[in-house]
């Protein structure tokens, strides 16, 4: 087990004495204590004191209080199968932890188990605080007052189901909300929510000044009011979705992406791209090579990126067996079908975690078709996935667009009798089966059309697979009963405004049918060196200390698929600031202009960064071959608000003040 005492500027006695009744407790397991500081000014004492208690101390650099970053940290990097979030506030009965594991170990299904607490008089605090000696629990137990079971700040859980719902949500920045929503998560997730018995599981409050009894700024309320809306609006159950390369909540990745291919493998580097560009980083992808056909695993290997895992089928098997030797190698929470010709959007993982709420299985969403050889784009509404909103077609949204449990997903497999239409076929068995989905509203892939396809040279097939599954679905019904249902399955379809959003998708096209120019933000020498390496660097902007200490840079350079993986992959922010389509269909030209790179240095983060008073701002600029350089002297205190350049002050650049 371990015990996380989470703590920010409060008293190092009371860790001692919450540490010291926890490990005079009978449980007579393994127990780890980690005290979790999360910016403390008083970090010695608190680091002294968990050595006196044996305990690990974990610093985390945050200015504010943020419970659910302090608990996550620490539940990081715990070693013990079952986690009990403690308080530094509360004193432990010696029989209260050894009663609490064993309610939540007594069955095989997941349990999340609250204690109840005793609040003691304020009197008292004094002399717990400063207490050498053992606590006598009899004369507390005389004068503590049983506290109510709102809130669920004391909790024990197996580690993997902080794990499976990506721990608490650390959006929920104060006191209020994050323990009955992690709680509730949990339930989504299919444990149970257990009280302990307050008779045998003692633990008692020591006093202290309550946040509401003290005076608070409007950041307070402001955030409190952002917690409850949380509460009321957010039913997703994995949070904590986006962030960098190797953090992970667990010890297995949130998402497998699954991707068979055979033969397509230049193809198959812009899906793996697309794929690594997520705002999803914690991710597996696995590759299946289905006869080795062409040099795919020379494309993989370039990636240099253990995240990716190759499997080579020597013998060609067929679409369907590689997708269920996929599936069978899959790991993560969730399984993200996709095919090696398309391209997914960045916002996809992240928005299809958060559309599965409780009770679904996963969900689907729609795309966005094009033509590989003329860039021609089109979309349209997508069937709902259920058995009424698959009705009028056979079947429901694009078999790449799928993101589903994985202990569903293994649960089904694709028939390998089939050489076409196996998504639809799947899709039935799932629907008929039980298997619950939504549709995320919004389009998930950009869909390749070109003669490769596998629906184009299967074309025979792939029309027999589709009246079949529609001779199933229909089969029993007569005409007027089967019309009725055609109609109410059409209207239930999401509307998929794609065209009303084109420039939040167009840029994702493939590099033969779009140029893209991209900003790169970097706050170090290696990051500097990094891009200017990259290909197509044209223009960089770079805030530099007395010393000539990088502070800050900024970086514009071609935006190729390759490129931007390249970024994500050193978790480098980059944005997509201007775009050129190559197709006359699509013709859309968004050209970024130089004075919105110019502008936006981020001061706050610069001035948090470094004391300086005065830095050194540099403009380059890559003039037919040649770096042409302006420089500027700023003030901390005049100048930190707007960057002049040739006497005009730099605004920011949004793509919708650009025409059409």
């Amino acid at each position: 087990m371990s015990a996380v005492l989470p703590i920010r500027n409060r008293d190092p006695e009371r860790v001692y004495q919450a540490g010291k009744s926890l490990l005079n407790s009978d449980f007579t397991g393994n127990m780890e204590i980690i005290v979790s500081d999360l910016g403390s000014d008083n970090a010695e004492e608190l680091r002294a004191v968990a050595k006196e208690l044996g305990a690990k101390y974990i610093r985390t650099e945050l200015d504010h209080w943020n419970k659910p970053i302090c608990l996550n940290r620490a539940i990081s990097e715990a070693s013990g199968r079952f986690i009990l979030c403690a308080d530094i506030d509360v004193i432990w009965h010696p029989k209260a932890l050894s009663h609490g594991l064993a309610r939540v170990a007594e069955t095989s299904t997941a349990r999340v188990l609250a204690f109840q607490s005793r609040d003691l008089p304020r009197k008292l605090t004094p002399l717990i605080l400063n207490s050498k000696k053992n606590i006598d629990f009899v004369d507390l137990d005389k004068v503590a007052v049983l506290h109510s079971t709102w809130g669920n700040g004391i909790l024990l859980f197996p580690r993997s189901l902080w794990q499976r719902v990506g721990g608490y949500d650390e959006r929920l920045s104060i006191y209020g909300v994050e323990d009955v929503d992690f709680c509730r998560r949990l339930q989504f997730a299919g444990a149970k929510f257990i009280w302990s018995d307050p008779s045998v599981a003692k633990i008692f409050h020591v006093w202290h000044p309550t946040v509401h009894s003290t005076s608070k700024p409007k950041s307070y309320e402001r955030a409190l009011n952002r917690n409850k809306d949380v509460w009321r609006h957010d039913f997703s159950v994995v949070r904590n979705t986006t962030g960098l390369p190797g953090d992970s909540i667990g010890s297995v990745p949130l998402v497998s992406v699954v991707i068979a291919t055979s033969g397509r493998s230049e193809l198959l580097e812009t899906a793996i791209c697309s794929v690594l560009c997520q705002t999803v980083q914690d991710f597996e992808i696995i590759v299946v090579d289905d006869g080795c056909l062409d040099n795919t695993e020379e494309v993989v290997d370039g990636f240099s990126d253990p995240r990716i895992r190759y499997f080579g089928l020597s013998e060609q098997r067929g679409i369907s067996y590689a997708r269920n030797f996929g599936g069978g190698k899959a790991r993560g929470e969730f399984i993200a079908v996709m095919d090696d010709d398309d391209i997914s959007l960045p916002n996809r993982f992240e928005d299809s975690i958060a559309a599965i709420t409780r009770g679904l299985d996963g969900c689907v969403g729609g795309f966005i078709t094009f033509h590989n050889e003329d860039g021609k784009v089109y979309s349209w509404d997508d069937p709902f996935p259920d058995l009424q909103g698959a009705f009028a077609q056979g079947g429901f949204a694009g078999h790449p667009t799928w993101f589903l449990r994985r202990e569903v997903f293994q649960s089904f497999s694709y028939d390998e009798s089939f050489t076409s239409a196996v998504d639809n076929n799947i899709a039935m068995r799932m629907l008929v089966s039980g298997v619950r989905m939504t549709h995320m509203g919004k389009p998930a892939i950009l869909r390749r059309v070109h003669e490769g396809q596998v629906t184009n040279k299967d074309s025979q097939f792939q029309g027999f697979g589709a009246k079949l599954n529609k001779t199933w679905l229909w089969s029993g019904y007569n005409r007027d009963a089967y019309n009725t249902l055609v109609v109410e399955s059409k209207k239930k379809a999401p509307k998929n405004a794609a065209r009303l959003y084109e420039i939040e998708y167009l840029p994702y096209l493939p590099d033969n049918l779009v140029s893209r120019t991209v900003d790169v933000d970097i706050w170090s020498q290696d990051e500097l060196n990094f891009v200017k390496k990259l290909e197509g660097t044209s223009e960089i902007l770079t805030v530099c200390d007395s010393g000539g200490n990088l502070v800050f840079g900024r970086l514009r350079t071609v935006g190729t698929w390759r490129n931007m993986a390249r970024l994500s992959q050193q978790s480098l922010h980059f944005a997509i600031t201007g775009f050129e389509t190559t197709s006359d269909l699509t013709a859309r030209h968004y050209v970024p202009e130089r004075r919105a790179f110019a502008r936006a240095v981020p001061w706050k983060e610069v001035l948090q960064k470094s004391d300086e008073q005065v830095f050194n701002l540099e403009y380059g600029k890559l003039v037919k071959g040649l770096w042409e350089a302006e420089s500027y002297s700023c003030n901390r205190e005049k100048d930190s608000q707007t960057v002049i350049l040739n006497d005009q002050p730099r605004k920011r650049y949004h793509y919708e003040n650009v025409g059409l």
